[in-house]
């Protein structure tokens, strides 16, 4: 990942998501995350929970969550 500041959408999710599946992003109700759209799906997204001092990217389904502000973020260096 680049370290060029990214527009994000942030978004509230709605529902809990574990992580089941390796590539998807475990949240909780109620967290909020930073999110870009999926290019090669348009139901997901991916993006990471905000506080994440990580910023631990996975994949989102869109009906989970509802988009509340755009941002420009610094990501995390890796």
């Amino acid at each position: 990942m680049s370290n060029q500041p990214l527009t994000l959408w942030k978004a509230l999710s709605d529902y809990n998501l574990d992580n089941s599946v390796p590539t998807d992003l475990p949240f909780h109700r109620h967290d909020v995350l930073c999110a870009a759209p999926n290019p090669s799906d348009p139901g997901w997204l991916n993006g990471y929970v905000e506080n994440d001092p990580n910023q631990r990217w996975g994949e989102i389904p869109a009906n989970f969550v509802k988009a509340f502000a755009r941002v420009r973020v610094q990501p995390a260096a890796v």
